[in-house]
């Protein structure tokens, strides 16, 4: 560009340069600020400069454009030190979260393996073979598994959770130190590619991100370190140490399994429903209604509603969910979540009025009995057919795990809808109520046809 000829010596300190274009129709001092002219380039007044430069105006013109694009620049690329804080991302808490998983079960052999020991009548030079083993296995795995951490790090991640359960049963079904060793080996193989695998998901992020995202997750690998002594200590005085193991590999094929995740998102999204009806309706009622309409007492008695849409959902359309065919078994969750949708979505339609009847209030009453009706037999029933499904003997810790990490994902969604009503009013956060009960039941019919 002309501004390139004009400027060489600050083309090479800004690299931007290139990409200044000079507007055209400037041709004259008088289209630019007074205090823009006369300028000094190069120890040179514009007027002095040599004759390669076409005008003295056009120095000016890429200045101006120079500083305009180094701005944008700026605003691009600024980061905690110059701008606002970056705000901690939903990625970086899954990344975390698995990342604590993973090493949860890989310190569960090391918490137990004094009991193991005693139990299979180890020797101290089983031990530091055992030890031995186990950084060499890691060695080995950083070696191998750092194309693959590259290449797809979600798939890695997913099948050394697989694997490593494998392992966690060797062990809780070993009968000597050789099959505890080839455990352990699969276990630490395995566990190798969690760091890399992290680290490799964060290269898109900025590096603000990136540098929070290493924190969280280092954070979180020496948190799971420190819980699983107490944690598998605990399940060993009930359990015993086959137990205790056999419970670490269900939980590394919980977190490994598709399905699992798909019933904990729907079961989060059902439960952020289920918890803004019951702690929000009476609120509503109360503050949308007259004072001569509906009174305060009375609102307090309109907090029930909800759950007796959920008592007669589970009490009507649970006993058809349980005599019917599979095909009628999806076909009554869809027509059910269908129901409580809509009944949000015409909740939000008028959500904005003040009810100056009793006519208006019972309408009201009547939307939301409908939406816990639709809303009972998908909250309830098929995820606990999934645990006793999937989890068989252990069907109790399945949907302990299913209700825990589905309440800790629901607390995130229930923190938008904060920000939803703030911004949005009554209007959003009955709509958010729709879709996310949608997205719920749309979810739950995904595992229903897996499981029935």
């Amino acid at each position: 560009s002309q501004a390139l000829l004009l400027l060489p010596s600050l083309s090479n300190t800004y690299p931007l340069m290139e990409s200044v274009r000079v507007k055209p129709g400037l041709t004259t001092y008088k289209d630019f600020p007074k205090q823009a002219a006369p300028m000094v380039v190069g120890g040179q007044r514009c007027g002095d400069l040599p004759l390669w430069a076409p005008s003295p105006h056009l120095s000016v013109a890429a200045l101006f454009a120079l500083g305009y694009q180094m701005r944008r620049r700026r605003n691009r690329t600024r980061n905690s030190c110059t701008g606002a804080p970056t705000k901690l991302s939903g990625k970086l808490v899954v990344l975390a979260l698995m990342y604590f998983l993973m090493m949860l079960v890989l310190n569960a052999y090391s918490a137990l393996l004094p009991a193991i020991q005693q139990d299979l009548s180890g020797t101290v030079s089983d031990m530091a073979r055992i030890s031995s083993g186990a950084a060499l296995s890691t060695a080995l795995a950083k070696f191998s598994l750092s194309w693959f951490t590259d290449a797809d790090p979600k798939s890695t991640i997913m099948v050394s959770y697989l694997v490593m359960a494998t392992g966690a049963l060797l062990i809780s079904n070993a009968s000597g130190m050789a099959t505890v060793m080839a455990g352990i080996l699969l276990i630490e193989f395995f566990s190798s590619s969690g760091w890399p695998g992290t680290v490799s998901s964060l290269r898109t992020a900025n590096t603000e991100q990136q540098l929070i995202g290493l924190q969280i997750a280092s954070m979180a690998s020496r948190v799971a370190a420190l819980i699983a002594g107490p944690l598998y200590g605990q399940f060993f005085v009930i359990l015993g140490w086959r137990g205790a193991m056999h419970f670490a590999a269900l939980l590394q094929r919980m977190i490994s399994s598709r399905r699992m995740w798909t019933v904990v998102f729907a079961m989060a999204f059902l439960t952020a429903t289920k918890m803004t009806g019951q702690t929000l309706i009476a609120i509503y009622l109360v503050q949308m209604a007259h004072r001569s309409v509906l009174s305060a007492e009375f609102g307090v008695r309109c907090s029930a509603i909800f759950p007796l849409g959920v008592l007669a959902s589970l009490s009507i359309l649970g006993g058809c969910f349980n005599r019917g065919l599979p095909a009628r078994k999806i076909k009554l969750v869809l027509a059910a979540g269908a129901i409580s949708s809509a009944a949000f979505v015409a909740l939000a339609m008028q959500a904005g009025e003040i009810a100056i009847s009793k006519l208006q209030v019972t309408w009201r009453i009547f939307m939301f009995i409908l939406s816990g009706l639709g809303l009972g037999v998908t909250y309830y029933t098929p995820p606990g057919l999934f645990a006793l499904r999937f989890g068989a003997e252990h069907a109790g810790t399945v949907s302990s795990f299913l209700d825990g990490v589905s309440y800790l994902i629901s607390a995130l969604l229930l923190g938008v809808m904060s920000a939803v009503s703030k911004s949005c009013n009554w209007g959003g956060v009955w709509l958010a109520c729709a879709a996310l009960n949608s997205l719920g039941t749309v979810a739950t019919v995904v595992y229903l046809k897996m499981i029935l």
